[in-house]
């Protein structure tokens, strides 16, 4: 058996659901995401959709396919689309395999309506996992009821609760960057085309394009009320009014990408993060307040705290460093990770900070001491994004593996 394609079809399958199947051309699509360089296996796959013999093999619902029925099916697909023999059975069994796995598939684990906690951090575990090709954002709504996932050309929404998929925003670009509103239902993408697309994720409408900026999108950050929307590029950031679209000012004096964008909670200041430098910006006016340069390297995400009076700064030289807004100075250096940090964000009581590195790992840390609470394991590649849910139950985090695993407090049935 083909392992790669095998696990794309399993992903495909538990994610997306049965549904898929009778959605050929969004099938082909995500099987071309998941195997670009597979073009010659796909065109079996779908052939064996096409014909009908998927349907016939979700009808069976056996555990080993007979082999006298694999035979019969693999014949109707080389007399009727001409493939060699060998290659109609592998569609064949490839098939059986991922629909046998399917039906076989353990329910996820529901969790507790327990927030997240230093007293409960050591019972923290997996209770959901998501399976994407491409992971470029994730964030929760404003009431924590679904998740939101920027992939290479689109914005998936899912159920927080089961992560079934509610809608699919489809973008004109590859994302780079995604945000929500506190506020409203509103949804924005930044793109590697220098546009901004707008959204109301509760219908799917495309509300309008914002358009200004030079270069990529790299970060973007609603303000607490969602009335503006800052965002960031090339050496420059610009702050927009979301419901006109005009472009309300123009931020200079970074060096480099802007990576990272952020609101204070009163909506007075925006931190972003570029070059070795974070800045601080009044954002009514758009005067530079200060700038905190203790970094050795490229800050890859910037988080204020809850009650606005710290700033989480994250970076490529393997450390988060916490910050006093109103003096400068710098409080913590948090090191653990050994490897790029590239994003962090502090849970609704302001308590916890999470970081989330390359080294595939999140960290979770004790504000007030600067110490580390515990590491938590459940990627195989660089976890690039991370949040947590507003009512601070869950902790989700989005990896290059192509996952996003969902933690929080096991219901006590389920432990």
């Amino acid at each position: 058996m083909d392992e790669p394609i095998l696990t794309a079809l399993q992903r495909i399958l538990s994610q997306q659901g049965e549904g898929i199947l009778s959605q050929d051309e969004r099938l082909r699509g995500l099987l071309m995401d998941f195997l670009p360089n597979r073009r010659r296996e796909i065109r079996l796959l779908m052939a064996a959709v096409e014909e009908g013999i998927v349907a016939e093999l979700r009808a069976l619902s056996v555990g080993e396919l007979p082999s006298l029925e694999a035979e019969r099916l693999a014949r109707r697909l080389w007399e009727n689309y001409g493939f060699e023999e060998g290659y109609a059975r592998w569609a064949v069994q490839t098939w059986a395999a991922a629909l046998r796995e399917l039906a076989s598939a353990v329910p996820s684990v529901g969790s507790s309506s327990e927030a997240i906690s230093a007293e409960n951090i050591g019972q923290v575990k997996v209770v959901n996992r998501l399976y994407k090709v491409t992971v470029n954002g994730i964030a929760f709504s404003p009431d924590g009821k679904w998740l939101a996932v920027a992939s290479r050309k689109g914005v998936y929404l899912y159920d927080a609760e089961t992560l079934e998929q509610v809608r699919y925003l489809e973008t004109r670009g590859w994302i780079a960057s995604m945000a929500l509103s506190p506020d409203e239902p509103v949804l924005a993408s930044g793109l590697w085309n220098n546009m901004i697309i707008v959204w109301d994720p509760d219908s799917g409408v495309h509300l309008r394009t914002l358009e200004g900026h030079g270069n990529s999108i790299t970060s973007i950050a609603f303000s607490p009320d969602g009335r503006w929307l800052a965002s960031g590029s090339y050496e420059t950031v610009m702050l927009w009014d979301v419901r006109s679209g005009e472009r309300l000012r123009r931020m200079e004096g970074h060096r480099g990408w802007v990576l990272s964008v952020a609101f204070s909670p009163d909506g007075n200041w925006l931190a972003s993060g570029s070059y070795a430098t974070v800045m601080l910006w009044d954002a009514l006016s758009g005067e530079r307040l200060r700038s905190l340069e203790e970094h050795d390297g490229q800050v890859l995400s910037v988080a204020f705290s809850p009650h606005g009076r710290l700033l989480a700064s994250a970076s490529w030289d393997h450390t988060v460093l916490v910050w006093d807004v109103h003096n400068g100075g710098s409080l913590h250096t948090l090191e653990g990770h050994n490897n790029w940090v590239w994003s962090v964000a502090f849970s609704p009581d302001g308590r916890l900070l999470a970081s989330g590195s390359w080294d595939n790992k999140v960290m979770v840390w004790d504000v007030d001491s600067g110490k580390c609470l515990r590491t938590l394991k459940g990627h195989s590649e660089g976890v690039k994004n991370i949040a947590f849910s507003p009512e601070g139950r869950w902790l989700a985090s989005g990896s290059w593996d192509g996952t996003i695993v969902l933690w929080g407090i096991k219901n006590e049935q389920d432990k």
